[in-house]
Parts: C-alpha cells; structure tokens; sequence
C-alpha cells in the first residue's frame, strides 16, 4: 500500500509540475487519495523498504496536496476578477 500512495504522490506531483494551474482537480484528490493510503500504510508496523516507502509516501503526499491546494486558490483568486458576460461601452 506504501508503493500505490508513493506512486499516487509522485503522480500528482507530475501533474501540478506539468500544468500548475490547469489540473489541480486532477492533482487534489490524487494527493488526498495518497495521504490517506500512506497514513493508513503507516498505521500497521512496516519494515524495511516498506517503511522507507511509507515515508517517502508521507512526506510526498503532503507536498502535493499543500502545492495542489495553492494550485486552487490561485485558480479560484485569478477566476475571481473575470467576468464573462460583463458588458463593455462601445466605443
């Protein structure tokens, strides 16, 4: 389960990478999705390469989601100012 939420992280990792803005709807639940497979993997007693693993899923998982998290307040903050239907004057 350690190497699925490692994988999960370095996943999402390479989407925020590729597109920062563009799919964090992807990227968010994919690191969500890992934490939690790497806490949960972290909840039974690991060893070895597992554990360095697990680890490595942790640390990676939370990098992810805190950049997929920024990933969606800059989307929401630039969205915010842009109005589709407002009307311009003609000029």
């Amino acid at each position: 389960m350690a190497v699925v939420a490692l994988g999960l992280s370095v996943v999402a990792l390479a989407i925020l990478a590729v597109t920062f803005r563009g799919a964090w709807f992807v990227a968010l639940p994919l690191a969500v999705i890992a934490l939690v497979l790497a806490i949960w993997s972290a909840a039974g007693e690991p060893r070895g390469l597992s554990r360095v693993a697990g680890l490595a899923a942790l640390l990676l998982a939370v990098l992810a989601l805190t950049i997929a998290a920024l990933a969606l307040a800059a989307s929401l903050d630039i969205s915010n100012g842009y109005d589709v239907y407002e009307r311009r004057p003609a000029s």
